[in-house]
């Protein structure tokens, strides 16, 4: 095996990580045997690896329960970036967003941010009126809106933990409590010596068989429950029925003869085609002058950008003048809350984790504070770099499976750059 291992450059990691301890425990012959028949295998350096073997834990099986886990090395582009906040952090972001249907918990989620963002609000205004002379950090200015949301959601309905992958609809603390006890019991046969081993083993098969006749047991209750739901909610019916019949159908997933990292590659050089602008029209308007080779942002100091109102908009697009800021900008507020409402619900979020769920509460205080944001973004035709980022995923289509222009990519942004996107459209 060593020299399998050699001829491919791989490496085991058991050995410097977990030396010497068995992956496999059994009996034969009334004694104990064991061995490392469970391993890792890598051809690249692991950042701060670590690799836990779980010998106390009761599974049923004569393997152990192996656990890797490493650190992924950030980019340089990543550190860089100030932008780059725990708000890009995963796993996602999760809050009891259900809780906003409440009375109670939505006033103070309401009154929390207006009260958060009063001083962002104050900021804003003054850096679109009296522009400074180099570009804001208008980063900076987005990572705190979203903070000051974050915090107004803790504050108010409580975040949670995301489900892990292992995770039960039928599972209770009854049989948490059961499976802990099961493994206490084991682990008091393991280190028990003489006589005390019978009656802790004897303890371990007690506990174990109640333990899974309490699992057998909540899954039933869990079944009758969920039949009795679908007789009472039509839609939900047809809803778990597409569900199921999803879970039938094979999933094609991109691959390479040459293995994944070739895979990895191709794809990403048909997802740079995808992307590289050949369909946008031949003749388009020319592209802003870059505000930081100016030194200054569009318009004259004290005045903003676009003041015309969308049903203008509708009728003539060259009468665009300067003036103050107020209402009939095509960042209005009156706009921008309406576009709020009309977003979709139920919808993944971007790298900020902001759901359009968590803005139609606070839509009227937020509808103020996005129409300075999205005023200084224009003045300096700077957007900021989450609303930049997109996490991009390949579903297959039809036809072959391996040919990459058969997979058609989605694109998760950041609701507010979507909000952005909708107030310049009539302007498109």
């Amino acid at each position: 095996m060593a020299r399998w291992l050699a001829d491919r450059s791989l490496t085991v990691l058991n050995g410097p990580l977990a030396h010497g301890i068995p992956t496999w425990v059994g009996f034969r012959d009334d004694r104990e045997m064991s061995s490392i028949i469970d391993m890792f295998l890598t051809n690249a350096s692991l950042l701060s690896p670590r690799l836990d073997i779980a010998s106390d834990l009761s599974l049923g099986s004569d393997h152990r329960l192996l656990t890797l886990s490493f650190s992924f090395a950030q980019s340089s582009a990543s550190e860089s970036s100030s932008a780059t906040s725990d708000a890009t952090l995963h796993p996602r972001r999760i809050w009891n967003l259900s809780r906003l249907g409440e009375p109670d918990p939505c006033q103070l989620y309401q009154d929390t941010f207006r009260a958060s963002a009063a001083p962002l609000l104050s900021q804003l205004k003054r850096l679109v009126q009296h522009p400074p002379s180099s570009r804001p950090p208008i980063d900076d200015l987005n990572a705190s809106l979203n903070n000051i949301i974050y915090r107004s959601l803790d504050s108010s309905v409580g975040d949670r933990p995301p489900r892990p992958s292992h995770w039960k609809k039928y599972w209770t603390q009854q049989l948490q409590d059961a499976a802990d006890f099961r493994n206490r019991c084991y682990r008091r046969w393991r280190r028990a010596i003489g006589i005390d081993k019978v009656y802790w083993w004897h303890q371990h098969q007690q506990a174990n068989t109640s333990f899974r006749q309490a699992v057998i047991d909540a899954k039933r209750l869990s079944w009758q429950a969920f039949c009795k739901s679908l007789e009472s909610d039509f839609t939900k019916a047809v809803s778990k029925v597409k569900q199921l019949k999803r879970r039938h159908l094979t999933s094609s997933s991109f691959s390479h003869p040459d293995g994944p990292a070739t895979a990895v590659e191709v794809m990403a050089r048909h997802l740079a085609s995808v992307y590289d602008g050949h369909l946008l029209p031949s003749v388009r308007p020319p592209a802003p002058p870059d505000p930081s080779s100016l030194g200054l942002p569009f318009g004259p100091p004290g005045s903003s950008p676009l003041v015309v109102s969308l049903g203008a908009a509708a009728h003539t697009s060259t009468s665009i003048t300067p003036s103050t800021h107020s209402n009939t900008s095509i960042f209005s507020p009156a706009t921008l809350a309406l576009l709020i409402g009309q977003l979709p619900t139920r919808k993944a979020p971007g790298a900020d984790h902001i759901k359009a769920e968590m803005l139609k509460p606070i839509s009227t205080d937020l509808s103020f504070l996005l129409s300075w944001l999205f005023t200084l973004c224009w003045q300096w035709s700077y957007a900021p770099s989450l609303w930049r980022h997109a996490q991009v995923y390949p579903i297959f289509k039809k036809g072959d499976s391996s040919l990459p222009s058969n997979y058609r990519p989605i694109s998760l942004t950041s609701v507010f750059r979507k909000l952005l996107e909708l107030s310049l459209s009539p302007w498109g």
